[in-house]
């Protein structure tokens, strides 16, 4: 059968009620709600005996296995959508959205939660509705991670998995609950966006949040969020998973890494501070003479102490432990401080920064602690390739809704085979690196709701950029 000969079986998009699909990492489809299959025309068993790419008309199969191997291969959650045809049992041919939220378990099974939706089709029946809906609910109870279930900020339902999280015995005491009260106030910034985001018609996407149980227990927890029909109005859909053991452990390896990059700075730093110490020293001994009173040498002195001051402080500021806030800040004040901070150990090894930023502020949502981390981790790298001199260029700029911030070298660059392997714990191409500070540096931007890529080419210098989310000051 052709491609052109599309049947429609099922719902119409515009009612918004799906076929569902909870899919192992391998795409074996482990549970699938009344609407998927009476959509394909299999029984549930059936349906439970077969894979998503073999559900996928033949010459769209390539496309839906790329994009599972990709979205496993992230860090984050993330939701992605596709245009694509499936096969019915009887050959006819659907013209579907088919929508893939990428799951972890708390266990780190990987796992893939698929909604289908017709692009065409008859409207259902009233009693249909109903009956998809209670298969919608008995999948939800089904899953293994976290469902909770939201309209205007306010908890709808929560599934077995999500009451457990929570620490709630029954589902009357999430009911109402606000989720300004479950999510920590150091997160309702990010909340208050992604709702934002929701109103506006636009895709949620992957989050990170730190919850208050009712035990008084904190937990932190990554999923993702989608907009769908609940009980026949417009609600968003929140699939979580606990990562409270593995953000403890994330934010060891911060802190260690953190201590390793204040030692490394340790010796441009103190080369820093020796030259205002020398030039102190020399004005003090001048004034003990008696031989001038020159007013100037104070206002000099006093400069020199003030720069000592800043240069401490930014030490003190990178070692110091923290919990992690989020608040608005100027991206480009906090490079103008990275690259000041930075240019001792570029002068030492005969390297010159060049910074092309804008002259107005870039408002991001972060932490500023964090941020410098890895910055000073990416110009470290970059003056670290050049080891006869050179030049790193520092360039930002806004597309869209998104921040982009690149650091380039001149340096060794690397091979298709290295830059592969690049951010892997313990992977480095410098003698003496362990991998964890670009890993790191990583997972941080990904907190923070972005992506670092890299390009490279060898003998011509490496390129790392960074996309945060853009924030519009009111």
């Amino acid at each position: 059968m052709c491609p052109e000969q599309v049947h429609s079986h099922g719902v119409a998009y515009e009612q918004a009620v799906v076929g569902m699909a909870y899919v192992s990492e391998k795409g074996e489809i482990l549970h699938a709600n009344f609407a998927l299959c009476s959509m394909l025309g299999y029984e549930p068993d059936e349906l439970r005996s077969l894979t998503a790419q073999e559900i996928t008309y033949p010459e769209d199969r390539s496309e839906v296995f790329m994009l599972m191997q990709a979205m496993l291969m992230e860090e984050a959650f993330e939701r992605r959508e596709l245009r694509i045809r499936l096969q019915h049992q009887q050959e006819h041919i659907l013209d579907v959205h088919f929508h893939i939220s990428h799951l972890r378990e708390k266990q780190g099974e990987e796992a893939f939660l698929i909604q289908v939706l017709p692009r065409t089709g008859e409207q259902i029946r009233p009693h249909d509705m109903h009956d998809l809906e209670e298969e919608l609910d008995q999948l939800l109870e089904d899953l293994p991670f976290t469902v909770l279930i939201t309209r205007g900020g306010v908890i709808q339902y929560a599934n077995p998995a999500g009451l457990r999280l929570i620490g709630a015995s029954h589902l009357e005491e999430v009911l109402g609950l606000s989720t300004n009260q479950l999510v920590d106030a150091s997160y309702h910034q990010q909340l208050e966006l992604r709702r934002r985001r929701y109103r506006n018609y636009q895709r949620i996407g992957p989050t990170r949040y730190r919850v208050h149980c009712l035990t008084g227990e904190l937990k932190d927890v990554e999923g993702v969020s989608l907009s769908f029909q609940y009980r026949g109005n417009r609600a968003a859909l929140g699939i979580y998973a606990d990562i409270t053991e593995r953000k403890r452990e994330e934010e060891q390896l911060v802190q260690s890494e953190k201590l390793a990059v204040v030692g490394q700075l340790a010796a441009g730093i103190a080369h820093e501070i020796r030259n205002p110490l020398t030039s102190i020293n020399g004005f003090m001994k001048l004034f003990q003479t008696g031989r001038t009173r020159d007013v100037r040498y104070f206002e000099i002195i006093e400069s020199e102490l003030k720069r000592i001051e800043s240069i401490v402080n930014e030490l003190l500021i990178l070692a110091r432990p923290h919990q992690a806030h989020l608040q608005h800040l100027d991206i480009v004040a906090i490079l103008d401080h990275v690259m000041s901070l930075m240019s001792v150990q570029a002068i030492l090894k005969k390297v010159e920064i060049h910074g092309n930023m804008n002259q107005y502020p870039i408002w991001v949502s972060g932490d500023s602690n964090q941020l410098k981390q890895v910055l000073i981790n990416l110009l470290k790298n970059a003056i670290d390739a050049m080891q006869g001199g050179g030049n790193v260029y520092v360039t930002t700029g806004v597309c869209g809704q998104e921040v982009r911030i690149v650091i380039r070298d001149e340096g060794c660059g690397m091979t298709p085979e290295q830059l592969e392997q690049i951010g892997q714990p313990f992977y480095s191409t410098k003698e003496t690196g362990t991998g964890l500070g670009l890993m790191i540096s990583y997972n941080i931007i990904v907190n923070h709701g972005g992506i670092i890529t890299a390009s490279s080419e060898v003998n011509q210098g490496t390129s790392f950029e960074i996309v945060l989310p853009l924030v519009f000051e009111a």
